[in-house]
């Protein structure tokens, strides 16, 4: 193995385990906005579930204090959006950083791939030009003991 070809090897070996840290931060990004959306849906339905029932009670004083509960249910419902949203974004760049280094470490094994065949072939054209100086030679030799 050449120097090259030991530097490409090094060079994929060290794509590869880019391109397997990019997949769990990119499975670990996920799994986070999943939890932030389960989140959101579960203070969604609270929110819900208590504007449902909110004015049943008719004194002032408590309505009041639903309609604060709520206006501060509602502002956590839409910070906790802006949070999905955030990871959503952040889970979307996980993704795309995925893909680039799977496509850089595809170039490099294709390249390799490329390397070794332009290889065996140039053998092959190496052991059929000594084959043929081999035959070459010997039908030389065949001719000149005929003579």
């Amino acid at each position: 193995m050449s120097g090259q070809e030991r530097s490409l090897d090094v060079v994929a070996r060290l794509k590869g385990a880019a391109e397997r840290e990019a997949a769990a931060a990119l499975k670990a990004a996920e799994r986070r906005l999943e939890e932030e959306e389960a989140r959101l849906t579960a203070m969604r339905a609270m929110l819900d579930e208590y504007q449902r029932g909110a004015f049943a009670s008719g004194r002032p004083q408590q309505l009041r204090e639903m309609r604060n509960f709520l206006q501060q249910l509602q502002q956590g419902v839409d910070a906790q959006a802006a949070v999905v949203e955030s990871q959503r974004r952040a889970t979307e760049a996980a993704r795309a950083h995925w893909i680039s280094t799977r496509l850089q470490r595809d170039a490099i094994e294709r390249l390799i791939e490329e390397r070794a065949a332009e290889d065996a072939r140039r053998r092959d054209r190496i052991e059929q030009k000594q084959t043929d100086e081999r035959a070459s030679y010997a039908r030389e030799r065949l001719a000149s003991a005929a003579r």
